[in-house]
């Protein structure tokens, strides 16, 4: 009888999880879904503010030049390293005794966690975007406006025109225009990074002290790829210096939230302070006199 019941908590224990699991990969789907469509500028009631300029505005006045490094391989370049290292890592610190099913659910905690907080990163700061609708350095080459911005009359000089319509039929590279302000090239490289970054210290170099020269090194990789990134895109007019650091910012505050959110990492870190915690207890001696002899009794606290 005992058995019939503890098969059957077991079994709808089971159930419970697999549900849990798949709840959890259906509301990621949405919100990647939800993220890529908005990224590609296809959602129809969310654009981004229309904000005016100054006429023969040398800000907005740089010539338009092809993306150096597309979205897609920022995300590639940000998320495969990292994913691959978390993969190779949790199978070697349980190589002896690997069994499936505790690495899969490792893997699918850390690995899970890193593309959820990428999810939200993207979404912040897509909405950002579109709510300041700042205008990138290439706007008017994009825009093409009807006013003359290369001969302003004095009546036009000082003015804030906000009411000018563009003559480009190009009407995605017209709304991309308008997202400068943050960078989303540098949001999602240092999120990647910055994760990459705490993971390698919290996960290898505290437990292979012999590798911490080899795990600076790769750190240090890691962040000069996310200011390569974030300058090529100033390389590529498409931003200015303030919208890169406001997205460096961004995706170094998410991946630092994520982290201390993705428990298979936070327990790691809280066991280590634990272990540590009690090796100093185990080293307090207490003394006392004992009856048969004068002197001193020692103990060793455990």
């Amino acid at each position: 009888m005992e058995s019939t019941c503890t098969d059957e908590m077991k079994s709808t224990k089971r159930r419970g999880r697999i549900v849990q699991y798949i709840v959890q990969i259906g509301f990621y789907i949405i919100l990647a879904t939800f993220d890529y469509l908005l990224s590609l500028n296809k959602i129809d009631f969310f654009h981004p503010f229309r904000r005016g300029f100054f006429c023969q505005d040398k800000d907005l006045s740089y010539p338009f030049r092809e993306t150096t490094i597309e979205g897609g391989y920022v995300a590639l370049i940000s998320i495969l390293p990292t994913v691959i290292i978390i993969g190779v890592t949790e199978f070697v610190r349980i190589r002896h005794k690997f069994t499936l099913k505790p690495y899969v659910r490792v893997c699918y905690g850390i690995i899970g966690a890193l593309l959820l907080g990428l999810s939200c990163c993207t979404l912040f700061y897509e909405v950002t975007k579109s709510c300041v609708g700042s205008l990138r350095p290439y706007f008017f080459a994009v825009c093409r406006p009807t006013l003359d911005v290369t001969n302003c009359t004095d009546t036009h000089r000082y003015m804030y025109i906000t009411d000018n319509d563009c003559t480009t039929s190009n009407r995605d590279q017209l709304i991309d225009a308008r997202k400068s302000f943050p960078s989303g090239h540098a949001s999602i490289s240092w999120y990647g990074m910055t994760f990459l970054v705490i993971y390698i210290h919290l996960r290898v170099s505290s437990h292979w002290r012999k590798l911490r020269p080899y795990c600076a090194l790769l750190q240090t990789v890691a962040l000069c790829v996310a200011t390569f990134i974030g300058v090529s895109r100033i390389q590529d007019n498409a931003h200015r210096s303030v919208d890169i650091f406001a997205g460096a910012v961004i995706g170094i505050v998410f991946a630092s939230i994520t982290v201390s959110l993705t428990s298979a990492i936070s327990v790691e870190k809280k066991a280590g302070k634990v272990a540590k915690k009690d090796n100093r207890e185990s080293l307090n001696v207490t003394c006392r006199p004992t009856c048969n002899n004068p002197g001193v009794q020692v103990d060793r606290l455990s």
